[in-house]
């Protein structure tokens, strides 16, 4: 794994292979990244399916807050996971609750 700056003023980029090489990361270590350069983007060589998307999600948050905008589509059948916006506009940098 390869850890670059995202910006200038702002976070860091993990760079892996695939899942796994942030799954076996101590939370601590994550925490710690999240705290020290404010923001983390997770980027695989290998795209994340949903159920790695959530497991990564597991390891940096405890609890989860379903967004009430009727413009978003459920994901997942818990309704946790959900589209940022509809059809192919880029998401912008934001903060996740």
């Amino acid at each position: 794994m390869d850890i670059q700056p995202l910006n200038l003023q702002l976070g860091v980029v993990l760079h892996g292979r695939d899942l796994s090489d942030f799954v076996g990361l101590p939370v601590e270590y994550i925490l710690g990244l999240l705290r020290q350069h404010g923001c983390l983007l997770f980027r695989a060589n290998r795209a994340l399916t949903m159920n790695g998307f959530e497991q990564i999600s597991n390891l940096v948050s405890q609890q989860f807050i379903k967004h009430a905008v009727k413009v978003r589509r459920k994901v997942s059948a818990d309704g946790i996971i959900q589209t940022v916006t509809v059809g192919t506009k880029p998401i912008v940098l934001h903060a996740e609750m």
